[in-house]
């Protein structure tokens, strides 16, 4: 129905969703949806940089083994197949 064309958005079906949160779609979308010029991943490439810029390091497809943890509990590096990166 015409209710139910966002549905998707809240990950509920029609038959679940409530009329609260379908209202607060229908006013969020009113002037349009918005996109990343780019596209979607630019998000993502974005966030990197920052982390890179800030002395971090970003790793996609990392066979992370083991996370290191101190003995207070606070975790400081990773632990992968081939190294081990300190944080």
């Amino acid at each position: 129905g015409v209710l139910t064309y966002m549905w998707g958005d809240y990950g509920e079906p029609p038959a679940r969703g409530s009329f609260a949160i379908n209202a607060l779609l229908s006013y969020h979308f009113g002037n349009g949806a918005f996109y990343p010029v780019g596209g979607p991943a630019m998000i993502a490439n974005n966030v990197v940089r920052v982390i890179e810029n800030a002395g971090g390091k970003v790793l996609v497809r990392a066979p992370v083994t083991s996370i290191l943890v101190d003995k207070n509990g606070k975790a400081y590096g990773v632990e992968m197949k081939r190294n081990r990166i300190h944080a």
